[in-house]
């Protein structure tokens, strides 16, 4: 009836389905699996609905199954079985989350319609596979750590972990980061880090540590320095039981500086502990880090030629430690050229950019950096030109860049910078 609790829910229900199966399925079908949904009294239950397209070579499943029991490694697993089970290839896959306390799962194989034999094996195995997330993150913390110390974690875990964080992270990754901060807090320590990879063209940076996250405007810089490109951020805030000091995970997705993967770069290893230096304070956060990724080098060796720098400095083997300044400009300015304002501690300098000057670019201001030590003078002022990119923009500058994206040329490929180049870099040569 029209205005009735059931005549609402199922509105909602047709509304939240994937809108390739509603161009697809005919009207039967649809209520076959509306009534799959809508039937399930019990929200604890797991429902399988297999339906077979045969003129379109389609087998479409429908998985209903307790919202709290999902997450991003559940799926993986129920949609590998399904493939198996049918010996077909997923077309396209749509998670509905409700206002319920179900989660929908609906999945498009190009495949042969299943025999009555393999549907009843494809239920079985979907509804043991469909269990709790915090059940099987505490079935692997008993058979990584023993019965004993097992339960001893889980005791402090059990409900530290949000609904977000579930549903795009494994069970077996939390494993690892529930023995990561475990292990920061036996020892003493806040804060670790990882490199992992995420994808084909990117990886990604996860770092752990006890109390609050840090800042996002704390933590870009730092990677900035070490020539990364952060592309998404996550952060995550656990609460452990217990006594226990909340703690945090946060997810980088970066690239190196050029587009490369973070794992091609000859110095992906030695990142990590670079990383957990800076942040804990025994090593300096400037530009120099990118030799960790470039030249090989860990962070005490970049310590040392950081104070063979200092030193070179000091005797007067460099004419004078340079000041460097960012400017941020426009892509115009970029491309066509003209004078920019360049901030300095006795007013702003103007600094002419000449056409076609690329972003990164470093110009030298004679005379205007820092006093010579122990000597007369000044050293000079270097400026580094970055891209700024706006972060909205109207519709004529939308349309005019679409024109000179229909005209333009194609960049010519970078080459990586060298140990010397960078070291030109930081004489100021």
């Amino acid at each position: 009836m029209p205005g009735s609790h059931d005549y609402k829910g199922l509105v909602a229900t047709f509304n939240s389905f994937p809108k390739e199966e509603l161009f697809r399925a005919s009207t039967v079908e649809l209520l076959e699996q509306l009534h799959v949904i809508l039937d399930l009294k019990n929200e604890s239950a797991v429902r399988l609905k297999t339906l077979a397209d045969v003129q379109r070579g389609m087998v479409i499943a429908l998985v209903v199954m307790p919202r709290e029991g999902f997450a991003a490694d559940v799926r993986v697993r129920i949609q590998q079985a399904l493939a198996d089970g049918l010996n077909g290839s997923l077309m396209y896959y749509v998670l509905a989350l409700g206002e319920g306390y179900t989660a929908r799962l609906h999945f498009c194989f190009d495949a042969d319609p299943p025999k009555p034999a393999t549907i009843r094996e494809l239920e079985s195995h979907v509804k043991q596979l469909a269990h709790r997330w915090e059940d099987r993150l505490q079935e692997l913390l008993l058979a990584k750590l023993g019965t004993h110390r097992g339960h001893e974690i889980w005791a402090r875990w059990a409900g530290a972990f949000g609904a977000e964080y579930q549903a795009v992270t494994s069970a077996e990754r939390a494993a690892t980061d529930v023995e990561r901060i475990e292990a920061l807090m036996s020892e003493g320590r806040s804060f670790a880090a990882e490199v992992a990879p995420a994808c084909a063209d990117s990886d990604q940076l996860r770092m752990a540590g006890i109390g609050d996250p840090p800042a996002l405007s704390e933590l870009m810089p730092i990677l900035q320095n070490f020539g990364l490109a952060v592309l998404s951020e996550d952060s995550h805030v656990c609460r452990p039981q217990l006594g226990a000091r909340r703690a945090y995970v946060e997810e980088f997705s970066v690239r190196g500086a050029d587009g490369q993967p973070l794992r091609d770069l000859p110095g992906a290893g030695f990142l990590a502990d670079a990383i957990v230096a800076v942040r804990s304070g025994q090593t300096e956060d400037d530009p120099l880090n990118a030799l960790v990724l470039t030249a090989v080098l860990r962070w005490r060796e970049v310590a040392l030629l950081r104070a063979y720098l200092a030193a070179a400095f000091q005797m007067r083997l460099a004419p004078a430690r340079p000041t460097l300044r960012h400017a941020l400009v426009t892509y115009p300015q970029l491309v066509l050229g003209g004078d920019i304002a360049v901030p300095h501690v006795s007013g702003s300098l103007s600094l002419r950019l000449p056409a076609g000057t690329q972003s990164g670019q470093v110009f030298t201001l004679r005379g205007r950096g820092l006093p010579r030590v122990n000597a007369s003078g000044t050293g000079d002022l270097h400026v580094r030109v970055q891209l700024w990119t706006p972060s909205s923009m109207n519709a004529e500058q939308k349309k005019a860049l679409e024109g000179l994206r229909a005209v333009e040329s194609a960049p010519p490929a970078s080459r990586p910078k060298d140990l010397w180049s960078w070291l030109k870099d930081a004489l100021g040569a």
